[in-house]
């Protein structure tokens, strides 16, 4: 364990100037410490006063380096004691108070300010701000690197010291966490330590001249990206409240999703009961659009960005009205686009952007839908709608569930393009002497006209498997929601193909699959977190 911190800094200033930094170091730093001052009138490198501290006292077990600057202000009593909490109760080898989790060839490590953590204070002399590069942090995050202004070290779980090679003041701290990182030492930012720097950083020719040779040095290994622990998704859809088909679906993944450990979010225009707080009981965090994180509301609807910080790792967007919304407001993070229908216009057609990567399509009319907007076939991704296999599953008595009757279950919201499906359905079943019930919002304002002796409206229905578990057949518009769930229940469904003023192209009864396993829900958002994980990869080369 850890006991004893030793503060190592480098300085030109007066010995008077000095012993009062001592003096702020000895009231806020609340354990046991050393303080290693190395007077320096420009004639070492900080890497050598660094190099030559932790030779001093090699050996020592129980310390923590922190090598800082002395023209800071520390503004967290007690920070030692935080510090060396850290060190021994996590693996972490260098912590720091700001850094980025991605560094890329160019070797600037703010190119992506996105990609950048911690919170530091800055004065000029006459002004004070605080610099925020993310939220405050209630664990360690991980970095590739941490910036020299606070770099806490535990000796004993780094693997190289400070390179020597790199001038006297710059890319001191860049190189040492690099060739450290590269070393698979484990390195992080913390917020819970807080300090005031008394100057504003600014580069130089020397800075540059060190870049250029870093970035030569070190190309095979740019950019690095650290892989985070836990994914942070962003789900944006038009409406989320109804168990209508894409409801459920962003539903049903919000859940798969967290249960493969991502840190998910859905972003609606809509958003209300049942669906809500069914995804919030999952740990889904639910937002109404002008809730967005880190926007506000401002002169009207006008939606105000006040951070320019990304605050997920990757966006899956669902309609192209609410999708063009998001890409404004976040637009350092991937994007991938789901497109579930070729007959619906605004609503469905894939938005053109370069911040989306793949284009998620549910079958392949979709697919080729997609690519009359000019996407390439190779961005194009088929998979599956995810379905709760808790539920819909041949895991019943059959013969008690089914009616006297044969019945045809319809399920879907009742507007125009499912309304001559309808009635075709009501002709049928009569003809056949079956029953019809039908499912659904009556958002068109004709189910009085369907009701007959044989056909029933049931409204909406949150337990919709107990009828798909009763029914003969199923039936609705493509292969979609209902059919699916028809299938995973054992029954065979009418699938209808529509265009987009719903005349009936075509209807066939369909026969249950024998790969009816790759609609589970578990199934479809593994393939959904592969592909986030590949877009994601291919980002840190672009």
């Amino acid at each position: 364990m850890k006991n004893e911190i030793i503060v190592v800094y480098s300085s030109h200033l007066p010995a008077e100037v000095d012993r009062k930094f001592d003096e702020l170091i000895r009231r806020t730093i609340g354990t046991k410490h050393r303080i290693i001052r190395t007077l320096n009138e420009n004639q070492f490198s900080l890497a050598t006063v660094y190099n030559t501290a932790m030779d001093s006292v090699y050996g020592d077990e129980n310390a923590i380096y922190v090598f800082c600057h002395n023209d800071i202000i520390f503004k967290t009593q007690n920070w030692g004691r935080r510090l060396l909490a850290r060190f021994n109760h996590s693996d972490y080898g260098i912590l720091g108070i700001a850094g980025t989790t991605y560094f890329s060839k160019t070797a600037r490590w703010w190119d992506d300010r996105s990609k950048m953590y911690g919170i530091v204070e800055h004065s000029d002399g006459t002004k004070e701000w605080v610099s925020e590069y993310s939220n405050p942090l209630p664990n360690i995050q991980p970095t590739v690197l941490v910036d020299g202004l606070f770099m806490a070290v535990d000796p004993d779980k780094i693997e190289k010291k400070f390179n020597t090679n790199y001038g006297k003041f710059h890319f001191y701290d860049v190189s040492f966490c690099i060739d450290n990182y590269l070393e698979d030492v484990e390195i992080g930012v913390i917020t819970d330590i807080r300090v005031l720097h008394k100057s504003v950083g600014q580069t130089n020719q020397e800075w540059e001249n060190n870049r250029i040779k870093f970035a030569e040095e070190y190309n095979e290994h740019l950019p690095l990206k650290v892989v985070p622990e836990k994914l942070r998704v962003l789900i944006c859809c038009q409406f989320f409240q109804n168990y209508t088909g894409s409801e459920v679906s962003n539903y049903e993944l919000s859940r798969e999703l967290k249960k493969l450990g991502c840190d998910v979010t859905v972003i609606s225009t809509l958003v209300g009961e049942p669906l809500a707080s069914k995804a919030r009981k999952n740990g889904v965090k639910v937002y109404h659009l002008g809730e967005a994180p880190n926007f506000r509301i401002v002169e009207g609807n006008q939606l105000t960005f006040y951070k320019n910080e990304a605050e997920f790792d990757i966006i899956h967007i669902n309609h192209k009205p609410i999708g063009e919304q998001i890409l404004q407001m976040y637009p350092n993070s991937p994007a991938v686009m789901h497109v579930r229908s070729e007959v619906i216009p605004v609503f469905e057609e894939p938005i053109i952007n370069p911040a989306i990567k793949r284009y998620i399509s549910i079958r392949d009319s979709i697919r080729d839908y997609i690519k009359t907007f000019g996407v390439s076939d190779d961005v194009i991704v088929n998979i599956d709608n995810p379905f709760d296999y808790t539920r819909f599953n041949t895991d019943y008595e059959k013969e008690k569930w089914l009616s006297n009757k044969e019945s045809v279950l319809f399920v879907g919201t009742l507007d125009h393009l499912r309304k001559n499906i309808l009635f075709d359905l009501k002709q049928m079943t009569k003809e056949n002497n079956q029953e019809l019930w039908i499912i659904g919002a009556d958002n068109s304002g004709y189910a009085k006209e369907l009701v007959d002796d044989h056909v029933v409206y049931l409204g909406v229905q949150s337990k919709v498997e107990t009828y798909v578990k009763r029914c003969h057949y199923t039936a609705g518009i493509f292969k979609g929601r209902t059919t699916i769930e028809g299938f995973l229940c054992g029954k065979p469904g009418w699938i209808y193909e529509v265009d987009k003023e719903g005349n009936i192209l075509n209807k066939k009864l369909t026969q249950v699959p024998d790969d009816v396993e790759k609609y589970r829900s578990d199934f479809s958002a593994k393939k959904v977190f592969t592909l986030y994980e590949d877009v994601i990869e291919e980002t840190w080369f672009e």
